[in-house]
């Protein structure tokens, strides 16, 4: 039996072992896994035998609480201890007997400690013990309490997310994302100009995933900057196949790493070449949170896209914390003001800031787009304060490809 060389408890080859062929069985077991999560702390202040000394503490104090569960140390700051599932004694128990303090180095040390207690279930395999494991070590409520039991709830939780991610991973692979156009309205020229480009997803069953839901998870898991090469795509194919669309472009909403990408600028030349169509037609946005990351890169490859015939907008202002000069400094054709900023107004302040704001953005010459206007009185705010356009459900929701088309020809005047 292989032995963790520190601890001489049974290492993660081990308990993986022990655990498949348990549950192949069909046996019902209760897990305890433990993590000492000051161990750096303690390294970093005492070095590394005092953490070492710490490490053999703990294992000691586990094997002591209930001598015939079996022990395991299945990553350098991991335990994990296995019962037949007969006794159940409390987890706080085990904190607290963890908690109790240990001499280091001639210093009192307390130690910090987190539990996640796991009865299985028929049908689970070791893989989803690993998976609850790990869902629930990240989830936010292990900063406030340390003692967590997995029970319904949180395995529906991580169900579901398991399920948004073998989709999203599928609508990757088979490019089977769609894409909806929310048109933009121009209120001096009193036509629609432009359109946001937005991402939708579908399961293979058929419902409809939100991107509040998936777009979080792939930008966690990295699918992200795949999953944004897949709508320049679609929305160059759109585009290619509507070369008579009265509307002068389509905006993109880009992420942090390919904004800083020096390679930006020909892979979009070479995607609108392969679908027949101008870079012009493109409008590519960016968040506060991303010009604060490398602003220098960032005006560079605007500069140099900006000579290709494209322009950028500022997406979401007034959710972050870039500072006026800054967003004034870079090449910015149009500024979004945030649903935030727009539902605001109402009062004699923020009216006057908002206005402000927007007298502002356009000594830069950039243009302002009011975000998630519904109310007409929000409108006639808009045209009397200095906003150049509106995108909203007052004038639309987001269309799929044939709605927009359809609605951009019958409010331009287009056959």
């Amino acid at each position: 039996m292989p032995l963790d060389h520190l601890t001489n408890l049974s290492d993660r080859q081990t308990f993986i072992k022990d655990l498949e062929t348990d549950l192949s069985l069909g046996k019902s077991l209760r897990l305890y896994r433990i993590e000492a999560i000051h161990l750096k702390a303690v390294n970093r202040k005492y070095g590394q035998k005092a953490g070492d000394r710490l490490l053999e503490v703990f294992a000691q104090r586990m094997r002591g609480w209930h001598p015939d569960f079996r022990a395991y140390r299945i990553n350098p700051v991991t335990f994990v201890l296995i019962s037949d599932g007969t006794e159940q004694p409390d987890a706080q128990e085990l904190y607290d007997l963890l908690k109790e303090p240990v001499a280091l180095n001639g210093e009192t040390v307390i130690p910090k400690t987190r539990i996640i207690c796991l009865n299985t279930e028929k049908g689970d395999s070791e893989h989803t013990v690993l998976d609850l494991f790990e869902y629930t070590a990240a989830l936010r409520e292990m900063l406030i309490c340390p003692v967590i039991e997995i029970g319904g709830e949180i395995r529906s939780a991580m169900n579901r997310v398991q399920y948004v991610n073998d989709e999203v991973l599928y609508a990757m692979e088979q490019e089977t994302f769609t894409m909806v156009y929310q048109p933009v309205y121009d209120l001096k020229k009193k036509k629609y100009i432009s359109a946001e480009a937005l991402i939708r997803l579908f399961g293979r069953d058929g419902k409809f995933i939100s991107p509040g839901e998936f777009i979080p998870l792939a930008e966690k898991r990295y699918y992200i900057d795949r999953i944004t090469d897949i709508v320049i795509k679609k929305v160059c194919s759109f585009l290619g196949r509507n070369p008579d669309l009265d509307i002068d472009s389509v905006s993109i909403n880009l992420t942090p790493g390919q904004i800083t990408d020096d390679e930006l600028p020909a892979k979009l030349k070479q995607v609108t070449e392969e679908y027949g169509i101008e870079l012009s037609k493109l409008r590519l946005e960016m968040t506060e949170r991303t010009i604060q990351q490398n602003p220098s890169q960032i005006a560079g490859i605007m500069h140099r896209l900006n000579e290709m015939g494209t322009g950028f907008y500022l997406d979401d202002f007034g959710t972050g914390y870039s500072n006026l000069s800054s967003v004034i400094a870079l090449p910015f054709e149009a500024i979004k003001f945030d649903r935030s900023l727009i539902l605001s107004l109402g009062n004699e302040q923020n009216d006057r800031m908002i206005a402000l704001l927007a007298e502002m953005m356009h000594i830069g010459q950039a243009k302002i787009i009011a975000e998630g206007v519904e109310e007409e009185w929000q409108v006639r705010y808009a045209e009397e304060n200095g906003i150049d356009r509106i995108q909203g459900y007052y004038y639309s929701k987001p269309l799929n490809e044939e709605q927009f088309v359809q609605f951009v020809r019958e409010h331009n005047g287009k056959d």
